[in-house]
């Protein structure tokens, strides 16, 4: 979620943004990238073959894990709305954080 969407924003098309690995802690700063697609999903309707495909290899299951831990416990499938968003970089500082990633 946006560190502002208590104050009603929202990620839009073509916003430029700073990718960053442990947002709410010690983040590391990946790099800059803008949004060229939203799509809002509602978490009940995500399945196993769309989780991996955004790169949850054990499909719905670890996506789901990854949201609650994000999100504090607080997601609900039937009644959560999520924005699934597609970057495009323009900036990649460190990489070493998304090769740890797949190595996992």
């Amino acid at each position: 979620p946006r560190k502002d969407s208590d104050r009603g924003r929202d990620w839009h098309k073509d916003e430029i943004v700073k990718v960053v690995y442990h947002p709410r802690q010690e983040h590391e700063v990946l790099g800059t990238a803008q949004i060229i697609d939203k799509t809002s999903t509602w978490v009940s309707e995500i399945n196993d073959e769309m989780a991996i495909r955004d790169g949850f290899p054990c499909g719905f299951s670890e996506m789901l894990a990854w949201l609650q831990k994000a999100h504090k416990g607080k997601i609900n499938p039937e009644t959560t709305c999520i924005n699934k968003l597609t970057l495009k970089w323009l900036d990649k500082l460190n990489d070493s954080v998304g090769i740890r990633r797949r190595m996992e």
